[in-house]
């Protein structure tokens, strides 16, 4: 079957990993995340290079500069730069989870995704007839303790910085989703793909309730195929058979480039191969019915049709970043 991983960070362009690509029949989308200042830069000259060099294994998604409350020319710089990026092949653009926790407005309060300042920059890129891409807050375990009940857990454990709960001025989830979702509703000639089953990974209900208020969305499941994985199983899949059209699968696994230092070479290649796990895992579980364990529990695949199968896993991803 041949699939679209419309959420991946595949930084290393090497025999291993285009072998394994091809083994899978994989074709990678990947993403620039704009971490602090202009950094993306980088990743973006990556991305393309890889993208020139294999076009049928690779795609690529740009990203922005921060947001400059003291650059009278900040938004003209990033429709320049958005500009350049699409007439290289970037398919769409991402706004990362730094808008909403991390960056500042100028007050000093952090800065939500519907800050006016971006709205230009939106409109720009619907203009563009590109996709916006958001990774807006955080899984609601983010807000939870760590004995909270959630495949995330062990990741807030590892990533403190990024675990709000008890973190009094730090935004809610509900401010981030509301923030999200006014975004949307003020851009209806924009399509949008809310990356990590878009912020609502808990329940099927919000995500039904989003799909059904706003035509111009979709979701991919990146790092959140576990979390499918373990809401009701008969929910998950009457979700998927009314919203066939608007699904994206994804992965989101990093991985980086060949390097000479043994150890570091090792752990990459211990990323390939739990890239190769993941991919194989999730084919299991949406393609069959079959028992299985997935991060230690026990659970059951979602024995989906062929023909949504194929939107899920790769036609889905070609309509919605056409």
């Amino acid at each position: 079957m041949q699939i679209i991983d419309a959420h991946s960070h595949i930084c290393g362009d090497d025999e291993l990993v285009r072998g394994m690509l091809e083994e899978l029949n994989v074709q990678s989308y990947n993403i620039c995340v704009a971490h602090v200042a202009n950094d993306w830069h980088d990743q973006r000259d990556n991305y393309k290079g890889i993208y020139d060099k294999h076009p049928e294994r690779y795609q690529w998604i740009c990203s922005f500069d921060l947001p400059d409350f003291e650059d009278p020319g900040y938004i003209d710089r990033v429709k320049k730069s958005l500009d350049e990026c699409f007439a290289q092949g970037a398919i769409g653009c991402k706004v990362w989870k730094n808008i909403g926790m991390e960056h500042k407005a100028e007050d000093g309060s952090y800065m939500l995704v519907d800050h006016p300042i971006l709205e230009p920059i939106f409109d720009h890129i619907a203009k563009a007839g590109k996709t916006l891409l958001t990774h807006i807050g955080e899984p609601y375990a983010c807000w939870q303790s760590l004995e909270f009940d959630s495949p995330h857990a062990g990741y807030y454990t590892q990533n403190p910085k990024w675990h709000m709960y008890g973190k009094e001025d730090m935004r809610s989830h509900a401010e981030h989703m509301q923030a999200f979702d006014n975004v949307i509703e003020r851009h209806p000639d924009l399509r949008i793909v809310g990356a990590h089953l878009g912020g609502l990974e808990y329940s099927i209900e919000k995500m039904a309730e989003r799909f059904d208020r706003f035509p111009n969305f979709a979701i991919d499941t990146g790092a959140r195929n576990y979390d499918l994985a373990f809401l009701p199983r008969d929910e998950v899949i009457a979700f998927i058979e009314k919203y066939q059209d608007r699904i994206l699968f994804g992965i989101d696994q990093g991985m980086p480039p060949a390097v000479a230092d043994e150890d570091e070479e090792g752990r990459r290649q211990n990323r390939i191969e739990r890239y190769r796990f993941e991919c194989l895992e999730a084919k299991q579980f949406y393609s069959t019915d079959d028992h299985m364990e997935m991060r230690g529990k026990s659970v059951q695949g979602l024995g989906l049709s062929e023909a949504i199968l194929e939107k899920f896993f790769y036609k889905n991803a070609g309509i919605w970043y056409s």
